[in-house]
């Protein structure tokens, strides 16, 4: 097996940028030879929306003022006050706090007000959520608070905070599951395109389809840093049965809720199935089962 640090654009694809890190492990005797690396190719447009991959939530969020001192998340207490602090948010957390703390004191007629962007969601919804003035508890500190009456979707959000018109900062952050509590949804087959992209969408592959494309969503963001492994199997074919083709462990430099993967054998497939089986910090999250088919 060999282990690629996430770096550049590789073979396989993750979120509409080129993410593979292909490199044949060792193949059991009498499996199909091992897949070929073919040249990295930009990813195809996602027919449903996808979240673009972003920055983790650093520990203090860009600023435009020197004089900014912390810059805080907070989830709602229950009571609709600020509690817990949080390097990102949850779906379920319909209303977020926001507070920005200046290291020295506001004096005078200051006017300040919120301005929030959903930036690319799963749900597709973009542009500004709200705007709002801002609270001032003190004179070096504006509060924020952002209510949504259903669940928020998926994906990148920033806040601006306005102080005289302004700009004082901007705050990225992520709504997304805890990977403890996510999960892959869904999974689709394509054949490749002829360029070595995502082409026609398949349940099934033909021998000829040497290139296989296959692309699973999940119902949050990976962080970056996840592990990730893929493990190719030849399931049963006529030359065998379990025959272990390929494998691919790569860490996320990003955040994703969309992995996409190819894989590339210079002759044709044997007919038979096959699975593909997904791993996320080497526990096995997902299983793609398929079978190449006698055109």
């Amino acid at each position: 097996m060999i282990r690629f640090a996430r770096s550049g654009r590789l073979h396989f694809l993750l979120m509409v940028l080129g993410l593979l890190a292909a490199a044949p492990a060792a193949v059991a005797q009498d499996a199909p030879p091992a897949p070929a690396a073919a040249e990295p190719a930009p990813g195809p447009a996602d027919p449903t929306p996808a979240v673009v991959p972003a920055p983790s939530m650093p520990t203090q969020p860009p600023a435009n003022d020197p004089d900014l001192d912390q810059i805080m998340l907070l989830r709602d207490n229950g009571s609709g006050e600020p509690g817990e602090q949080t390097s990102s948010f949850r779906p379920a957390d319909r209303s977020m706090h926001f507070k920005v703390t200046c290291k020295s004191m506001k004096w005078g007629s200051t006017k300040a007000r919120w301005v929030f962007t959903a930036l690319q969601t799963t749900s597709g919804d973009t542009g500004q959520v709200a705007e709002a003035e801002a609270t001032t508890l003190v004179a070096n500190e504006f509060t924020g608070k952002l209510t949504l009456p259903r669940d928020w979707p998926v994906g990148r959000y920033q806040a601006e905070l306005f102080v005289d018109d302004k700009l004082v900062c901007t705050i990225p952050y992520l709504v997304t599951p805890p990977l403890g509590e996510m999960k892959i949804t869904e999974h689709t087959l394509f054949r490749d395109d002829g360029k070595g992209r995502e082409g026609e969408v398949v349940t099934a592959f033909r021998p000829t389809d040497r290139n296989k494309h296959f692309r699973v969503r999940a119902n949050g963001l990976f962080p970056a840093g996840t592990q990730v492994k893929w493990v190719y199997t030849a399931v049963e074919t006529d030359q065998g049965r379990n025959q272990a083709i390929t494998e691919v462990v790569f860490d996320l430099d990003s955040d994703y809720d969309v992995l996409n993967s190819n894989l590339e054998l210079p002759t044709d497939w044997p007919v038979g199935t096959y699975k593909v089986e997904i791993l996320v910090g080497e526990k096995l999250w997902y299983t793609i089962d398929y079978e190449v088919k006698p055109a």
